[in-house]
């Protein structure tokens, strides 16, 4: 499945994995992404956790993605581009890191057998990748309210983050419970 438009492009990702270990494909192909625009140039690329990407210039690739089973298990990976000055050609590239990136992570996971989680064979190269890691941070939840501010100190294998929070304790966080911003 290809779809572009204006504004966005979906493909259609079919690795062949357990299903549990599909929640991490928009991750995966974030970090391709950030990789991808690295090699390109961009030196400032970053993954904005869970799966979005900044451009050094202040531009954001935001990824989403429906998983479902139709002939077989598939993501369907959506990207779009927001920023001003973005330019438009620069989603096929992402789509083809991003497929990219998700072919060799299937890869991987087959060579190791069993894992512990989706972002095992990646986690060190994705946690550097994160906009924030080992910086001060700000985690806010989906109404935007400041829950607390620390440093970006760890993601798991399931991609959840951890926090040292400025009073001592840790905060772990999953996609669906906020976001993290560097500091201001």
């Amino acid at each position: 499945m290809a779809e572009d438009s204006a504004t966005g492009l979906t493909r259609r990702l079919r690795p062949e994995v357990p299903m549990h270990l599909l929640t991490c494909v928009p991750a995966v192909c974030a970090l391709g992404i950030c990789r991808g625009l690295r090699e390109a140039g961009d030196a400032d690329a970053c993954v904005r956790w869970p799966s979005d990407v900044v451009l050094g210039d202040g531009s954001l690739i935001r990824l989403g993605s429906h998983a479902g089973y139709e002939e077989g298990m598939y993501v369907d990976l959506a990207l779009s581009l927001e920023g001003e000055g973005a330019d438009p050609d620069l989603l096929e590239r992402a789509g083809a890191w991003a497929l990219e990136s998700c072919d060799q992570w299937e890869a991987r996971l087959r060579a190791t057998g069993t894992v512990a989680g989706p972002l095992a064979p990646v986690l060190e190269d994705y946690f550097d990748a994160l906009e924030g890691s080992n910086q001060e941070v700000d985690v806010v939840y989906p109404n935007g309210r400041v829950a607390a501010s620390g440093v970006l100190a760890g993601v798991d294998v399931w991609g959840r983050v951890t926090v040292r929070c400025d009073d001592g304790r840790e905060m772990d966080l999953a996609p669906e419970m906020g976001r993290v911003r560097p500091r201001a």
